[in-house]
C-alpha cells in the first residue's frame, strides 16, 4: 500500500528530525520526500495502515500534513 501526503516539510534539513520516527513507524517499508514537488510530497510504502499516525507525528513536530487520495471520475 502506498500513502501519499502533502506536507510543509520544505527543506532537506528538516528531514533528519523525522527520519528516526518514520523509520520506526514504517518498519520494513520505505518512505521518501519529493523535494521537487511544490507540495513537498511524502510517499510511504508499507503494509501497515498508519496514515493517521504519520499525520500525527508530522503535526506534533510542527509540520502540516494531509493524506492525498485518488479520486476516480
Amino acid at each position: 500500500m502506498v500513502h501519499v501526503f502533502q506536507t510543509s516539510v520544505n527543506r532537506r534539513s528538516s528531514a533528519p528530525i523525522l527520519e528516526a520516527l518514520l523509520n520506526r513507524m514504517v518498519a520494513g517499508g520505505r518512505w521518501n520526500f519529493d523535494w521537487h514537488d511544490k507540495d513537498n510530497i511524502l510517499r510511504v510504502e508499507t503494509e501497515l495502515h498508519i496514515a493517521s499516525r504519520i499525520i500525527d507525528v508530522l503535526t506534533q513536530n510542527g509540520f502540516d500534513c494531509k493524506e492525498l487520495t485518488d479520486t476516480v471520475v
